[in-house]
């Protein structure tokens, strides 16, 4: 009995490294792209040529990914 808890805490242990390992890598990955969004939408808001619709909607992009990029620093520490 002894040895299946042993082995059991193991798989549990190994399984939560690759998780871990797999939500930084993710995370990580994900730093580029966001980066990329945001330097855009920064860009579109800055049209003075968008129409009012148009300026609420690149607003709510830009605050959504706000919210993906403080989630996403959230799991990366």
């Amino acid at each position: 009995m002894n040895d299946t808890l042993r082995q059991a805490t193991e798989k549990a242990h190994q399984d939560y490294q690759n998780l871990k390992e797999f939500t930084e890598n993710a995370s990580h990955e994900l730093q580029t792209p966001v980066a990329i969004i945001r330097s855009k939408l920064d860009v579109l808001i800055q049209d003075e040529h968008l129409s009012e619709p148009q300026s609420l909607t690149v607003q709510a992009a830009y605050e959504a990914i706000q919210r993906l990029s403080r989630l996403n620093q959230g799991s990366y520490c």
